[in-house]
């Protein structure tokens, strides 16, 4: 077996990082640890602002920048190409974007599943049946330190490293997407805590849920955008107010409108 050198071992992580979580920051933290040179592509960059996919290509590079510091990672930016299971077109596809802007051949595959793994057996290693196993009841813990499951080609050295998420308590992404457009402060837990304010204010508005109350937040409070039903609106008068680029809470919809006026023309 040829030996790969410690200093000439590259990194790669592949993500979707919407949103940025724990779990991402295990698994990048290890890679940090594993390797000295490290690349993370970012997949769905042609998708941003839509139910699933929140945030731009260099809003997530940011997140993670708050968090690891700047000039940690090299960035990749991948869009979607409807790659099918049956070829290796899109390994094939992300190791092109990476020799286009220059960056050199990864050597280390890190991931969250084993299934994930698959699509990159070819440039990588083999994942053996063995490593595939049942899930039993476990004991679930969010360690962000919990050692990776490494698997070696004998014949090239590369290596696939797995940082397996069915031992954490760590939701998916989808879900903590659910709890934040729901407001369910509950999202908090699963994010560094140095992302909690920037998502706050970059999660696009108009995929959260309106903001119950009495009174609207004040204006310099909550990004341009966010939406508030009030709890006091007289009965049949369930309006959804927004916050305009004016910094005024408005009804959006021309229906509402008139009815918003009139009822203030009322007095109420």
């Amino acid at each position: 077996m040829t030996k790969i050198p410690y200093e000439n071992r590259i990194g790669l992580a592949v993500m979707d990082a919407q949103t940025f979580h724990n779990g991402h920051a295990a698994l990048l933290e290890a890679m940090k640890d594993a390797v000295p040179f490290q690349i993370v592509a970012l997949g769905s960059t042609n998708l941003h602002g839509c139910l699933g996919h929140p945030f731009t290509f260099e809003q997530r590079i940011e997140m993670i920048e708050k968090v690891f510091g700047q000039r940690t990672f090299n960035f990749v930016r991948l869009k979607d190409i409807d790659a099918s299971a049956d070829n290796d077109d899109w390994i094939n596809y992300v190791l092109q974007k990476i020799a286009d802007i220059g960056l050199p051949f990864p050597t280390d595959y890190f991931t969250g599943s084993e299934i994930d793994a698959l699509w990159y057996e070819s440039a990588f290693c083999k994942i053996s049946n063995e490593t595939l196993v049942k899930p039993k009841d476990l004991t679930l813990r969010a360690n962000r330190n919990r050692p990776l499951k490494t698997h070696i080609d004998p014949a090239s050295d590369k290596r696939t490293h797995v940082l397996s998420r069915g031992e954490s308590a760590i939701p998916s992404g989808r879900n903590i997407r659910f709890l934040i457009e729901r407001r369910d402060e509950r999202w908090r837990w699963f994010v560094p805590p140095d992302l909690e304010q920037y998502i706050e204010w970059n999660y696009p508005p108009h995929l959260r849920q309106a903001i119950v109350g009495q009174t609207p937040p004040g204006v310099h409070d909550v990004p341009i955008g966010t939406r508030f039903r009030s709890t006091t609106a007289p009965a049949g008068f369930q309006i959804v107010l927004e916050l305009k680029d004016d910094l005024q809470w408005r009804p959006n919809k021309p229906d509402e409108k008139a009815a918003y006026a009139d009822n203030r023309n009322k007095g109420d």
